[in-house]
């Protein structure tokens, strides 16, 4: 059988589509029965026709960008598998529930932010350094105390394009893995926190773009410092960027490019290559920000990257590995790769739990 990614597939799908379209043409006018159900018979032809149009669009645009290469991760995407289960309530996939955060209350909150009815914690924020305006989603770990002491790690959840904050938080599983791991004393108290990073609804890949959105900036002043003034974060240590797709771009590019504030990032499903059209102009452009050669340059004080991927996912095993080839001085990559999945939220809530486990044994300050 052919995979959902195939070029039979699309063909198959493009002739039912054609057989309906001719079928619609020539039963139109010999429908049978009263009235009302001769309007019933038409509107269920064109309905048929359409529905294989928008799965012929599909399957074509899947045959380019692999998102689905099994049925089984198909068959996750629409049944009640990791994607699907992102809907559920926060203590079902480890977000913190008011009640278990006892300092955690409305009045111990920043001015313009709430707890929503999902669990988080919700505002907008507008920064001073960058003038970046955007969304902040904070995942609170349980007996969340703003004054406890020592204070709190972070992890920076990178959607990816186009996303929103909290699509990271929930597709990875950020809270649920943090929570676990928490409990069984393998991480310190950590907070996970997301934000706007697709600023006017365009990918900016994590680049201060020059007369546009300094989403660097934004991230590692503006929001950073919230999370320190407000939400009581260790001013001094390092955070940990999880990104996925285009987000795990931004993720080792904020950990290459800005060392002394990131300490280990995990890249799920991520290019060398930038895509924002600021960053891939020009030929010069591109090799500029591609990772390989920020990589190649080297870091101080040392990090820790990890590159998660799929051998049914495109290009990105070969980039992994092209780029811990490039790795300069005091840069550490590690590669973990699975057998199949494309490029969906199932395959990345499943590579979550290992690349935790990885960061459990690459801590940093």
């Amino acid at each position: 059988m052919s995979r959902p990614d195939g070029l039979t597939v699309v063909v198959a799908v493009a002739v039912l589509l054609l057989a309906a379209m001719a079928a619609a043409v020539l039963l139109w006018n010999r429908v049978r029965g009263t009235r009302p159900l001769r309007t019933l018979q038409r509107i269920g032809l064109l309905l048929l026709c359409q529905l294989l149009a928008v799965a012929t669009a599909a399957a074509a645009i899947n045959h380019v960008n692999p998102f689905f290469t099994s049925w089984s991760d198909l068959r996750g995407a629409l049944g009640p598998a990791d994607a699907a289960r992102a809907a559920l309530s926060p203590a079902e996939h480890g977000g913190a529930e008011p009640a278990a955060t006892p300092s955690g209350t409305a009045a111990a909150l920043p001015e313009g932010f709430t707890r929503s009815a999902d669990g988080f914690v919700r505002g907008h924020l507008t920064g001073t350094a960058s003038g970046v305006e955007g969304d902040v989603v904070v995942a609170l770990p349980p007996g969340w105390d703003p004054a406890r002491h020592p204070r709190y790690r972070v992890i920076l959840g990178l959607a990816g394009y186009p996303g929103n904050p909290v699509d990271a938080i929930i597709g990875l599983h950020l809270a649920s893995e943090v929570a676990a791991r928490m409990q069984a004393g393998t991480l310190p108290p950590t907070i996970v926190v997301a934000a706007t990073t697709n600023v006017g609804g365009k990918n900016g890949d994590c680049a201060d773009v020059v007369g546009g959105p300094q989403v660097p900036t934004w991230l590692t002043r503006d929001v950073r410092e919230l999370m320190v003034r407000e939400f009581d974060a260790d001013p001094a240590a390092r955070w940990t960027a999880v990104g996925l797709s285009s987000g795990g771009y931004c993720a080792a590019r904020l950990l290459l490019t800005d060392p002394t504030r990131f300490g280990t990032a995990i890249s799920m499903s991520g290019s060398n290559a930038p895509d924002a059209p600021a960053l891939s102009g020009t030929a010069a452009d591109r090799t500029a920000a591609d990772l390989r050669t920020l990589a190649a340059h080297g870091t101080n004080p040392p990090v820790a990257l990890l590159l998660t991927a799929t051998a049914q996912d495109g290009a990105t095993v070969k980039d992994a590995q092209a780029l811990k080839a490039a790795v300069g001085p005091g840069v550490s990559v590690d590669v973990q790769v699975l057998p199949k999945g494309g490029h969906n939220w199932s395959v990345w809530g499943e590579m979550a739990a290992p690349a935790f486990d990885w960061l459990v044994a690459h801590q940093s300050r």
